[in-house]
């Protein structure tokens, strides 16, 4: 089969399905994509739009989308009227008054191309309200021909009402290995530096993109990385108490990047904990197996469990708007004591 999806890395077998149900003309009229952040889900949604419109999906001599035809250069270039994207912008989250504007869109006919398709980025940030309100354009909608991408990080989110109406396709992200050559290759950086950015970047082809543009997402997600790493090191060496409170305290600390540290150093627990039971696994927070392993040594597996409690005891205390600084010291005081006494 032709190339599918050029954005939507890996997932062999699910482009398969979906260029398959998109070739038949039985593609749903609404799912729900859900990707892990980074990942370039807004980049896939737009692959799979494009596809939907293309003049020439039904020919297997084309790639899926072709790219070429008036309906793909208008979606893949973000300028056309009949393909409408819905996004928080810069509020904490969607309101039902923008789920009534679409659905006041939906009975208008499309103009460019056969049909219409909605994008709902962060669909998971939609009201309770906003999500009942689309729930019957969803079910019925009031032209044929017509379709909604509800992009997520977190379909668990949505209410159940609206995942009984839009099922989920989970895209995983490629390997590391597939991110880091794509990395080198686009931006001729070295191997070690863009295999550095795609394991920062938990394997995102969008993310790892972002760390060695050095744009503001990029240099905080890389920022956190090393902070996550550092403490997670210190535990496992064993530094003094008071070294590892006085590094945290160090730190400029808001509640989504304390989140973001609690989450990696998590991660870096699981990989010691999966080297000291496998000899080849793929890492998380580590680039490699046997990086993982110069701290499994030092540590304990029942040591990495009491550290992982101390991390979901730090979340919760998050998730209640305690302060994010407190919080972290708190965590080490916790981890530090699990381990040591």
């Amino acid at each position: 089969m032709s190339n599918l999806f050029p954005h939507l890395l890996g997932n062999e077998h699910l482009k398969e399905l979906i260029a398959a149900d998109i070739r038949r003309g039985t593609f749903l009229h609404a799912c729900i994509l859900e990707s892990e952040k980074g990942n370039g889900i807004e980049d896939s949604a737009l692959d799979i739009a494009a596809a939907i419109a293309c003049k020439n999906k039904e020919s297997d001599l084309y790639s899926l989308p072709c790219g070429r035809c008036p309906s793909c250069e208008k979606i893949l270039n973000r300028n056309c009227i009949d393909m409408i994207t819905i996004d928080k912008g810069d509020k904490a989250s969607i309101g039902v008054d923008r789920i009534r504007e679409l659905k006041q869109n939906t009975v208008l006919s499309a103009s460019e191309l056969d049909c219409k398709i909605y994008m709902i980025l962060e669909a998971d940030k939609m009201t309770e309200e906003a999500q009942n309100a689309l729930l019957k354009i969803l079910e019925e909608p009031p032209i044929e021909e017509t379709y909604f991408l509800l992009c997520t990080e977190n379909s668990e989110a949505l209410l159940p009402t609206v995942r009984s109406r839009a099922p989920v396709m989970r895209l995983t992200p490629p390997t590391r290995s597939v991110t880091a050559a794509i990395i080198e290759a686009e931006f001729g950086v070295g191997s070690e530096e863009a295999y550095r950015a795609a394991t920062a970047a938990g394997n995102g082809i969008a993310l790892a993109r972002e760390i060695i543009r050095g744009t503001d997402d990029g240099k905080a997600r890389i920022k956190a990385y090393d902070q996550a790493r550092a403490i997670t090191e210190m535990l496992a060496t064993k530094r003094s108490k008071s070294d590892i409170i006085l590094y945290i305290s160090s730190l400029s600390l808001k509640k989504e990047e304390a989140t973001e540290i609690l989450r990696l150093i998590y991660s870096g627990l699981r990989d010691i904990i999966a080297v000291k039971r496998c000899r080849d696994i793929a890492t998380d927070l580590y680039p490699t197996a046997e990086e993982a392993r110069k701290y499994a040594g030092r540590i304990t597996a029942r040591g990495a469990v009491a550290i992982s409690d101390a991390v979901s005891n730090a979340l919760s205390s998050l998730d209640k708007n305690a302060s994010p600084k407190n919080v972290m010291l708190a965590f080490a005081v916790e981890a530090h004591n699990a381990l040591f006494g």
